[in-house]
């Protein structure tokens, strides 16, 4: 699945970990529509990844891992679990 970041504001700075960064995003995948949302960085996890909350056309929390692969690093598309 290949997803297109229309447009990336940075929010809020958050602190010196980045916790509390906020910024809006406008994507557009391979279905067509776009989403907007507002991710806010809940979790800082050194190099290895972080958590966050999403807020907008999708709403939940989510993490994004980083995993080495060799000369490489491995970043999946984020995990989301959806509220209601």
């Amino acid at each position: 699945m290949r997803i297109h970041y229309r447009r990336a504001e940075q929010i809020q700075a958050g602190d010196a970990d980045g916790v509390g960064r906020t910024v809006r995003l406008r994507t557009r995948g391979w279905l067509p529509y776009r989403l907007d949302l507002m991710l806010q960085m809940t979790e800082q996890r050194g190099n290895r990844g972080f958590a966050f909350t999403a807020d907008g056309d999708l709403c939940g929390r989510g993490e994004w891992t980083f995993e080495p692969e060799g000369a490489f690093v491995a970043a999946p598309f984020p995990v989301l679990e959806m509220t209601a």
